[in-house]
């Protein structure tokens, strides 16, 4: 009898050993400086290999183009998630001294200033492990606690992620409003594929607006492809041309301003990836199309049309001449990402919904910062409620055409 519990209790031991010698030991660094980024390198883009979807704004040269583009300010920021010696989950962001935007409508409130680390979107890859979330939430609390930033700003995460999830029961964190994230599936070489889901009458309705543009100018209407570094920046000076005349301008000036968008294109044109459009009529743009296109997939990253002209409907005759394009490249989804605008929601065949989180800290700026976010996040809620969907958009409209008169004139 004695040796058989001695039996067992040995079988037990080697069982403990055998699990804790299998068990993940998570690890995590943080990486501030280029040099530091260009050491990790080879480890990051190895892991990036595993996961080949990944986000392009995870990729170390684009970490570093960006910060180019933004020019002084901001140092990049990289904290590396090892399972013993090998890489398994990586974030990917920047530092920097900022203001976390608050709005209500569309007034600004402003807030401290706090030392932040603002994750990238699409910059965290490999924490869909939860244990490997797990990891990535505690080096967040643990940054937090230390001081070491007075913000996490979480660019735009899926709500249904288990790193979302623990970082929204954090008491110091505040989710904001979730928005969905939109793709079109697109049918390579073939646009009218495409467009099959939608009805004949609509379909004869986006030839006849492409027709009635054209008569309008008389039939000089062209689509510029912009694809080479020669040619980004007279495309640059377009797009702001037509920008500043747009209600964005009046509502996200630092949207266009914030950014070198020349360095930025410039970058993606080296890479062979920049696919912009230019859409002119009469020898002059009218609307644009930024976005660059890799292994199949657009990403967009902003429109806009000549409001003198939004009779004519351009940024549909744009968008559908954009759409016409990627098919004939092969292309096999145009990702529009976050927002509910009404063209996502009428040619995204797909979605799912994100939201930004911001943990704070405990100093007296961070505290502020947090009472300051709440308050606007829940003054949102409850004008909603209140005024209820229909009414906020025709705000909403209200407000954009007061912006785009301000900036015209």
């Amino acid at each position: 009898m004695m040796s058989a519990v001695h039996d067992m209790a040995a079988e037990s031991a080697v069982r403990d050993a055998t699990t804790a010698e299998s068990a993940p030991e998570f690890s995590w660094d943080l990486y501030e400086s280029r040099e530091a980024i260009e050491q990790i390198r080879p480890e990051w883009e190895s892991l990036l290999e595993s996961h080949p979807n990944a986000s392009r704004n995870a990729e170390p040269q684009r970490l570093l183009d960006t910060l180019e583009a933004i020019g002084a300010g901001g140092s990049p920021a990289v904290l590396l998630i090892r399972n013993g010696r090998t890489p398994c989950a990586v974030l990917v962001g920047r530092t920097e001294q900022s203001r976390i935007r608050c709005r209500l409508g569309y007034f600004k409130p402003r807030t401290p200033r706090l030392r932040t680390f603002k994750l990238m979107y699409g910059g965290c890859v490999g924490v869909d492990d939860d244990a490997v979330a797990r990891t990535a939430a505690d080096a967040i609390r643990s940054l937090i606690a230390s001081k070491r930033f007075e913000c996490v700003f979480t660019n735009k995460l899926d709500c249904d992620s288990a790193f979302m999830s623990l970082l929204a029961a954090d008491d110091r964190s505040v989710q904001r409003e979730i928005r969905p994230h939109w793709v079109t599936e697109l049918t390579p070489h073939s646009y009218e594929q495409t467009l099959s889901g939608h009805s004949s009458k609509h379909r004869s309705n986006l030839r006849r607006l492409d027709r009635k543009l054209c008569a309008h100018f008389d039939g000089e209407v062209e689509l510029r492809i912009v694809t080479s570094e020669a040619d980004v920046d007279s495309y640059v000076e377009s797009m702001r041309s037509i920008f500043e005349q747009t209600y964005k301008a009046g509502i996200a000036q630092d949207q266009m301003m914030g950014l070198d968008w020349a360095k930025a294109l410039k970058s993606r044109a080296a890479a062979g990836e920049l696919r912009s459009y230019l859409l002119v009529g009469g020898g002059k743009p009218i609307a644009y199309q930024t976005g660059s296109l890799h292994r199949g997939v657009y990403s967009a990253e902003g429109t806009a049309y000549l409001p003198e002209f939004s009779s004519l409907r351009p940024g549909t005759v744009l968008m559908m001449r954009v759409m016409q394009d990627l098919c004939d490249q092969g292309a096999h989804v145009i990702d529009w990402g976050f927002g509910d605008a009404e063209y996502k929601r009428l040619y995204g065949t797909r979605s799912w919904n994100e939201a930004a989180l911001h943990v704070y800290g405990d100093s007296v700026r961070s505290r502020v910062a947090r009472l300051m976010d709440r308050m606007s996040v829940a003054a949102s809620v409850r004008g909603k409620k209140a005024v209820g969907s229909g009414l906020t958009s025709r705000i909403k409209r209200w407000w954009r055409d007061r912006a785009a008169r301000k900036a015209a004139s």
